[in-house]
């Protein structure tokens, strides 16, 4: 990504009218800024310039749809004060153009979910309905009832995206909602085999992701469970949103 940025940057010196080398640019800060340490100044540093390049991008070509999305994601990532309220009007312009779509929806009710507004739960239905054969509004529903200490109602939503997240995509994410979901149960046992499911995976790839996605967390969680605690109280929930 450093090399992309070097070259985007070389040519927007060169042709600073050209608006494809912004978004580029933009959307490769975005992406860099995912393999940054958990907790480095450096992550909220690239996603500053990703909403820089993304806002030059949308100024110049206001009718472009993926410069509002990943624009939204750089601020709902970057968690600064005033962040999610920005996030969630660049998802509503998403969904204003695609009003049938997947992203605006699902990105609004991960934004509306943090908010703790209760509008996630219209959002990802509809984005299920937009993209029926993508695990990932099925786990966004298991994930947002666990966090609302649902689990009753949770648990059908989490056993639908790890039956199709592992048949199309091979990870173990949905394993963390359900593990929480089991917990909230009190079915211990199946709480940590979901929880040592993921890590395994996870562990398959460098510190720096096993850090970004929670895995000291998640295996700080088992731990709790194995000798018998419940990690899972209101402050650590409204702590995932």
């Amino acid at each position: 990504y450093a090399r992309a940025i070097n070259y985007y940057t070389q040519v927007i010196a060169l042709k600073p009218e050209w608006v494809n080398a912004l978004y580029n640019r933009g959307t490769a800060y975005l992406d860099r800024s995912y393999l940054l340490e958990a907790g480095a100044s450096a992550i909220t540093e690239t996603l500053d310039a990703a909403i820089l390049d993304l806002g030059a991008t949308i100024a110049q070509s206001p009718h472009l749809v993926k410069p509002y999305l990943n624009r939204g994601i750089a601020y709902y990532e970057r968690r600064a004060a005033g962040d999610l309220a920005l996030a969630l009007q660049d998802f509503e312009q998403v969904v204003a153009v695609e009003p049938a779509g997947f992203r605006g929806v699902y990105h609004r009710g991960l934004a509306h979910l943090r908010a703790g507004d209760s509008a996630w739960v219209a959002d990802f239905q509809q984005a299920l309905k937009a993209a029926p054969h993508d695990f990932r509004p099925l786990d966004a529903l298991c994930w947002g009832y666990a966090l609302d200490q649902a689990p009753e109602t949770a648990l059908p939503y989490c056993d639908q995206a790890i039956g199709m997240e592992e048949k199309s995509a091979a990870t173990r994410n949905s394993r963390v909602s359900r593990g929480i979901v089991y917990a909230q149960l009190a079915r211990n046992a199946e709480a940590i085999a979901d929880f040592e499911l993921h890590l395994a995976w996870l562990k398959t790839f460098s510190a720096t992701r096993y850090n970004r996605q929670n895995g000291p967390k998640v295996a700080a969680w088992m731990a709790a469970l194995q000798r018998g605690e419940q990690p899972f109280d209101a402050p650590m929930l409204n702590s995932l949103r």
